[in-house]
């Protein structure tokens, strides 16, 4: 069974990754308490894909999984574009020893050279998004667990574990600079695992219900206020593993959304349109190469534009030409793209 919604929601998904990454070149800086509210809400994309992630894994690899085949197919489709694309970032930074977060002030081959190259790959730091790679290969890791989580007979046992690790994902928050992989898997497996939930129970909340998805969305734009305008709180939380800072709401509020976004495409936009189609089919290939695109614009732009607009126009500048660059790069490629560029 193929889900409109779901196709046109990692389209959505996409765009919003791509949002929040290009806020950090707009030079704009929220003054306002809508500019703080709408800041606050944008981005998070991530969320949205550890979702769906999560809804595909149980709509598409519970009832006829093998764990060989598995983690062959997520090896050559998200691992080897992952390696391909990063080594030799990865190599010309620890080459040149770029100002960045693994330059290590011992001398020798092995703490010069070896070690971060190690710790670049292995955090996946060197490129803007590239750390929810090891963090995904750690949750595909351990997918034979998830399928017997999906197969929980006792639903409330079920509901019971994922809204535990959701509680302790909230107090954990993310890792700083998203720098460890653990505290990453911690922080979002639970919202991949809520995918897997919410696909189980699918039907029952799309045919009934019609109020949740609106009132999930009045309490998250509610929570969204509280923590931007009343906290303070300006963009994604981020601290060390057990340092304690609160309870991270965002978590709540993303997959509050999360659940909305995707009931209301079921039922209102759940036709299929070519372009969106072309973005979904190209979701990673876009993931993997917006950063690029990015770090050339930056450096050709040179902050010379900001704003709330340039923001916008830069996000969509950057997406379509990412877009346009996958695709390029498939006509290219041929076979070899999805072990490439992930399309």
């Amino acid at each position: 069974m193929f889900f409109n919604g779901i196709n046109n929601f990692r389209a959505l998904a996409i765009f919003l990754i791509v949002c929040g990454h290009c806020f950090w070149i707009s030079n704009w800086y929220p003054e306002q308490t809508w500019e703080k509210v709408y800041l606050y809400m944008i981005p998070g994309g991530t969320f949205f894909f550890a979702f769906i992630s999560g809804f595909l894994f149980a709509h598409l690899n519970v009832n006829t999984f093998r764990y060989a085949d598995f983690i062959g197919k997520k090896w050559r489709n998200i691992a080897s574009p992952y390696l391909f694309l990063s080594i030799p970032v990865i190599c010309l930074a620890v080459v040149i020893q770029y100002p960045g977060y693994f330059v290590d002030e011992r001398s020798g081959l092995y703490y010069q050279y070896i070690q971060p190259f190690i710790q670049y790959l292995l955090t996946g730091r060197v490129l803007t998004g590239y750390w929810y790679i090891p963090f995904i290969m750690l949750v595909f890791a351990i997918s034979p667990l998830l399928v017997r989580f999906y197969r929980m007979q006792n639903q409330l046992l079920q509901l019971f574990v994922v809204g535990t690790l959701l509680v302790i994902a909230m107090f954990v928050h993310r890792s700083e600079d998203n720098l460890n992989p653990l505290q990453s898997f911690v922080y979002f497996l639970p919202v991949f695992m809520f995918g897997m939930v919410f696909n189980r129970h699918y039907a029952l909340l799309k045919d009934n219900y019609r109020a949740l998805p609106w009132l999930l969305l009045i309490c998250s734009l509610m929570l969204s206020v509280y923590q931007s305008a009343w906290l303070g709180i300006a963009h994604n939380a981020h601290k060390a593993f057990f340092e304690y800072a609160g309870a991270d709401l965002k978590l709540v509020e993303k997959v509050m959304q999360a659940v909305a976004i995707l009931l209301l495409f079921e039922r209102y936009w759940h036709k299929r349109y070519r372009l969106i189609d072309l973005i979904a089919s190209a979701s990673f290939a876009i993931f993997f190469l917006h950063p690029i695109v990015i770090a050339v614009f930056k450096r050709v732009l040179q902050n010379n534009f900001a704003g709330f607009m340039y923001w916008h126009v830069l996000t969509f500048t950057v997406f379509f030409t990412t877009l346009l660059l996958a695709w390029c790069a498939k006509q290219v490629l041929g076979s070899y793209s999805r072990r490439v560029i992930g399309w």
